[in-house]
């Protein structure tokens, strides 16, 4: 099993009594009856020490039953559908979720898009997007303080030369997927198109992957080659080494290695050590 690399998102959430009411508190009275959920804190810390504000995420948050998905719906979801959690001033708000009613399940993730609905996240590997999730992190009246991590759902290929590499494109990607963050399941849609990057690196989904046709620039000469087969996993970083042979190139070595920092979010991310397809 591969470490994973010091880079991670820890968003930090406990409770806070709901202000009391003027008088004596009754006999039932208790802090889980009037306990509601808030975040105290969302930072990204890497390896120098130095913490990275995340301005926004996403979430769903359901009941015990929640980590159930049946027919594509979440079953026991108990509070408004993919909750906007938003840095505000330094302060997080959100849709207020109380504890009081029994425990509750929250999943995360980034970045933030309205549209997702079910527990589901849409995919599109055209947008070349840094997609990170978060396993359920349970909270109750009587442990309501969690801790959430975020991870790389991608897996990233990089391709070097001895010139670098500017521009990567590959034809016939069946791009479009749907990621459910209740059952870690992946599904990957018929639809095919091209993906591309102006760097050496393509963000591509996990799993199986059959043999791709690349095309790159590097020095600013074109080049192609046919990529074999490989099985991707989520959080690592696939190096692809090149040399010229003639008119292509050939690959001479590849290595497998932890996700590097890096994305269009603002802070650094952990890869998890179980794999995840």
């Amino acid at each position: 099993m591969d470490k994973p690399f010091n880079h991670l998102i820890i968003c930090l959430t406990f409770v806070m009594p709901v202000a009391a009411l003027s008088g004596c508190s009754g006999p039932n009275d208790s802090p889980e009856q009037d306990a509601v959920m808030s975040i105290s804190s969302c930072t990204a810390r890497g390896d120098d020490g130095q913490e990275m504000s995340v301005s926004e995420f996403g979430m769903f948050v359901t009941d015990k039953a929640g980590g159930r998905d049946v027919g594509g719906i979440l079953a026991g979801n108990l509070y408004p559908d993919n909750i906007r959690v938003l840095n505000r001033s330094g302060k997080w708000t959100f849709a207020e979720i109380s504890l009081s009613d029994g425990d509750k399940g929250i999943y995360a993730y980034y970045p933030y898009n309205p549209s997702f609905s079910g527990g589901k996240m849409g995919l599109d590997a055209r947008s070349q997007t840094d997609y990170l999730y978060s396993e359920r992190t349970m909270v109750s009246g009587n442990a309501p303080s969690a801790s959430i991590t975020l991870y790389h759902l991608l897996s990233k290929v990089t391709f070097r030369m001895p010139a670098a590499v500017t521009a990567v494109r590959v034809a016939d990607y069946s791009y479009s997927a749907s990621y459910s963050l209740l059952t870690g399941s992946l599904e990957i849609k018929p639809e095919k198109g091209t993906i591309s990057s102006g760097t050496g690196s393509l963000l591509l989904y996990p799993g199986d992957s059959p043999a791709m046709h690349v095309a790159l620039v590097a020095g600013g000469h074109p080049y192609d080659f046919v990529m074999p087969a490989a099985a991707f996993r989520s959080g690592k970083e696939y190096v692809y080494t090149l040399k010229t042979a003639g008119n292509g190139v050939e690959i001479e070595d590849i290595t497998i290695t932890g996700w590097q920092p890096g994305g269009n979010y603002e802070g650094t991310i952990t890869e998890k050590e179980q794999e995840r397809q």
